[in-house]
This record gives C-alpha cells, structure tokens and sequence, in this order.
C-alpha cells in the first residue's frame, strides 16, 4: 500500500514539474511576442515622427500593409514578399520614363485612392513646367557633382532648374564680403549653365530680395540695413541704400543670367514689418500690404529694365492676407510686369490647410500660378532623415488640387517647383 502511495505522489510531483514548465514557457512566450508588438509599435511610431524611414520606391517587390495605432493609419513593415494577402495592397513600381503614370500608392489618408493616369482631367500634368529647386545655403554640392545631377533629373522628366545662390554666387565688389569662403566661381556657374543647356532645362535664378537676407545682413557691414537691428532676416524698405544693394546682387546675377524667361525674387516669410526707424515718415507706413506690393512691383520693373520680357516670379506667403481689393488697384502693373506668384505648401493635406477663397483671390488677380512642393528639407528644422512618405503624400496632395482648381475653372497653373531645403536659414535652433 506505502507503494502504491509512494508511486503516486512520485507521479503528482512529475505532473506538477510539467505543468509548472508548461506555463512557465506560456508566460515567456506571450512576454516575447508583447515585446515584439511593442517594438513594432515603437517602429512604427518612429515613422511618423521622421526618425525612420524605408526608400520603398528603390524596391521591386514591396508590400504594404494597412494597420491602425492610436487612430493614426500608418505603414506597418514593408518587406520584401512574394504572396500577396487579399488584405495588402501592393504598391507599383515607379517609373521615371512615365512619371505621372504608375504613381505608387501608399495608403495614409482617409478617402485617398491610386491616381488613375487614364482620367481626362489629369492631362494638363503633362504640360506643366516641372522645375526642380536647387538650395545652395546647406552643404552646396560640388560643382562636378552637377555633370551627373542635371542629367539625372532630365531623365525623370524636369524642364528646369530654380537655383537658388544665396552667398554660394560669386559676388565682387562690397558683397564679396558676405560671400562664402567655397562659394563658386564664374566658370563654375557657367559649367552649370552649360549642362542646363545641354540637357535642355532653363535656369531660373532666385534672388532673395526682402526675407531671408541673413547671408547678407549677417555681415556687419550691411548690418544697418536691418528692419529689426537684432535679427538679420528682413531688409528695411524704409532706406533707399537698402534698394542700392538690392539692385546691385540683381545685377551681379543677371550678368550671367541675362538669357532667362522668368526670375525669382524670393519675398517669402517677412517676419519684420516697418519696424525701422525710417518708416515712420514713410508713406503708407501703417498698412504693410501697401508696402509690400510697391517694394515688389519696384523691384520687378527693375528685374525687367535688365531682362525685357521676363517674367518675375515670387513666393506667395506674403499676400495671403491682403484683401483681393487691394491686389487689384495693382492689377494694371501686375499684368504689365508678368507677376507670378508661386503657392508653396509642403504638408501632407493642402487641400485643408489653405483656404479655397486664397485660390478664387489669385484666379481672380493673377489668373495662373506656379506652385512649390518638396522633395526633401521641409519636415523639421532638425530632420536628419528625409521621410519618403511625408513628401509623397505632399505632392499626391498638390495634384489633387490642381485637378480640382483647374477642372471648376478657378484657376490654371503655369508649373511646379520641387523644393529641396539644404536648411531653413543660417542659424540653428537648440531645442
């Protein structure tokens, strides 16, 4: 009987140890697997704040797979496969011979879908201007680097080059001193000019000439012409030397420029408005968009008194908020000097960030505008990596637009700039 006993317990105890293994092995099984979501989840979040991304366009066989975290639809893997599940959507190889046909589509949005390339109100893609947008204020390439890069770009279908200089352009005289110590020289700029050329893309200089001059302003020499004596970013247009430097980096650019169709005189993001001590005996010193359409239409007639016939083109920001009846007591001069504003937007939804009265506003002055997305630089001050998907939906967004605008005839489009930031300015922020 002890036996008996004996070999029971002894078989209890054997139980026990199985069961006891058993779920120690569960419990370590579903702690892997949570580690794993979590990291996927981590992997995932990181997509979305731009600290990586996967260049799916350079793969062949490529899945994406829909899931959803925080009510966020985002990329989950992208993984090389070879079935396709019923639920995964693959996304289509691109190809730079056919660049608006076989665009990729990658789910992101709500209500997004493929752009069918056979819709009647897509052809007017085809005749846009496809400019790309060269910032020479970050890490300017070297100048052989463009013998492979201007043919590059001419393979993927760009008519044209927006080349903005900054202190990279070989500046003489007084504004040698804010020029770069690796700024270009003049046989430089005119390899460069000769590649476009040879490629058959025009080239269209883009002067900064109210916003953005902390190149120059930085320099304490130019230092006086500050609207704000503490930042460099914005000339004054209440001083006439302001206008005597102006003019003189017009016409050290032109000089190498003067065969160009159309110039870019920059008049973006003017975060300083007549706060110089001169503008108070200003005219007009109390209404800025007064200011602001006379030191953009002085500067166009003197662009034009150099090339007769160009086309003056600038960014738009700045007549966002000037009222239509404004904008059109200069509508006689904006038509004689073939103003041309140019929308930039380079979030993923333009079609909600602007409001649609802005387009009716420039339909109704302008009649056609150019537009400016972004390939790369425009994600963050201190991006590092440049998010794929971001700038894909940007220009899948643009295009949306453009069809809208164009198909309700509010508005047609001359072309589109390709944005590339090197970097926002020539400062850096600490965060």
């Amino acid at each position: 009987m002890k036996r008996v006993i004996g070999i029971f317990y002894k078989k209890r105890v054997r139980i026990s140890i199985i069961l006891i293994c058993c779920t120690v092995f569960l419990i370590f099984s579903r702690m892997v697997n949570s580690d794993n979501k979590q990291h996927q989840i981590e992997i995932e979040r990181s997509i979305l704040s731009n600290h990586f991304v996967k260049n799916h366009l350079l793969e062949k066989d490529i899945s994406v797979e829909k899931n959803a975290i925080d009510n966020n639809r985002v990329i989950n893997f992208i993984k090389p496969t070879e079935k396709l599940r019923p639920d995964v959507q693959r996304v289509i190889e691109f190809n730079a011979k056919n660049q608006f046909q076989n665009i990729p589509f990658i789910p992101g949005r709500q209500n997004e879908r493929p752009i069918n390339p056979n819709e009647n109100n897509i052809n007017f893609l085809s005749k846009l201007e496809r400019i790309v947008h060269i910032d020479l204020k970050g890490a300017p390439p070297q100048p052989h680097y463009f013998k492979r890069f201007i043919p590059f770009i001419k393979q993927f279908g760009a008519t044209g080059i927006l080349l903005e200089y900054e202190d990279m352009f070989p500046f003489e005289g007084r504004l040698a001193e804010a020029r770069h110590g690796n700024a270009y020289s003049a046989d430089d700029v005119n390899m460069i000019k000769s590649l476009a050329k040879q490629n058959g893309l025009k080239i269209i200089p883009l002067v900064q000439t109210y916003g953005h001059l902390e190149w120059l302003l930085k320099v304490k020499s130019f230092a006086h012409l500050r609207e704000v004596s503490d930042f460099p970013q914005v000339i004054t247009p209440c001083l006439e030397e302001s206008y005597q430097v102006i003019f003189e980096m017009l016409d050290q650019v032109i000089k190498y420029h003067s065969d160009v169709t159309e110039f870019h005189v920059g008049c973006d993001e003017v975060y300083y408005k007549l706060a110089h001590e001169k503008c108070a005996s200003m005219p007009n010193s109390h209404d800025f968009s007064q200011v602001f359409i006379q030191h953009l239409v002085k500067i166009a007639t003197y662009v034009r008194s150099k090339i007769p016939n160009v086309k003056v083109i600038f960014w738009d920001d700045m007549m966002h908020g000037i009222e239509e009846q404004t904008l059109m007591q200069f509508k006689r001069q904006i038509e004689k000097l073939e103003l041309q504003p140019m929308m930039w937007g380079y979030m993923e939804n333009v079609e909600t960030y602007f409001q649609p009265d802005l387009y009716v506003k420039y339909g109704n002055v302008f009649g056609k505008i150019w537009i400016a997305s972004a390939y790369k630089g425009a994600s963050g001050e201190l991006a590092t990596i440049t998010s794929i998907q971001h700038h894909y939906l940007n220009h899948v967004s643009w295009i949306g637009v453009m069809k809208e605008k164009v198909s309700n005839k509010i508005l047609d489009f001359i072309g589109i700039a390709f944005t590339g930031w090197s970097r926002y300015d020539h400062f850096f922020d600490f965060v």
